[in-house]
């Protein structure tokens, strides 16, 4: 076999690996690394370092999902957060119990890691999510976490959070707020200067 044969063939080859990579990771799987604070514990538990998350682009979405979703107000920007309420579900959220229908092709996500910081002006700071920019369009979100490959293979677990939301089919209809996503998530609040919210 020539040598010119031989390189064909790597050439060739390589093409068809590099080919089923991208037809994979942009139709089926895809392995995302995780850092910072937002989803912890779930994800990044010591804070220390990152996880790799298989995530499925398969899989239908539930509430108590751990999802990626594009940034609502950084389109460049991959963020991952819990899903919690769907459509036309109620939320209760923020220090004051807040209430808010949830409304058509919109969701609300958070990040698992809910403390609060002590500054009142930026009270959600550890994670960027609908606390702070309000319900999202249900398709800014790309894939669901499976599992964390590295560094300790573990299932993510579905956590709804059943004492905060009152899924659709249990609200009232006349109860329910049916007006199109509202006015005032436009960022109320900031945490621009906050570090690893995402």
């Amino acid at each position: 076999m020539s040598l010119r044969h031989k390189f064909k063939k790597v050439i060739v080859y390589g093409g068809m690996t590099v080919a089923t990579y991208f037809t994979v990771t942009d139709l089926f799987f895809e392995i995302k690394m995780v850092n910072g604070i937002s989803m912890q514990p779930t994800l990044n538990t010591s804070g220390k370092g990152s996880d790799l998350v298989l995530m499925s682009k398969l899989e239908p979405f539930h509430r108590g999902d751990v999802v990626t979703l594009v940034n609502p107000k950084d389109p460049s920007e991959t963020l991952i957060k819990r899903l919690i309420a769907f459509e036309n579900d109620r939320v209760t959220y923020g220090k004051y119990d807040e209430v808010k229908d949830i409304p058509k092709g919109h969701v609300w996500v958070e990040g698992d890691n809910q403390n609060r910081n002590t500054n009142p002006n930026k009270p959600y700071c550890n994670s960027l999510d609908s606390n702070v920019f309000g319900p999202v369009p249900a398709g800014l979100i790309k894939a669901k976490a499976i599992r964390v490959v590295y560094p300790k293979w573990r299932r993510i677990e579905r956590i709804e959070q059943t004492d905060r939301v009152i899924k659709a089919e249990d609200v009232p209809k006349e109860n329910r707020d049916e007006s199109e996503c509202d006015e005032k998530f436009d960022i109320h609040l900031s945490c621009e200067d906050c570090d690893d919210a995402s």
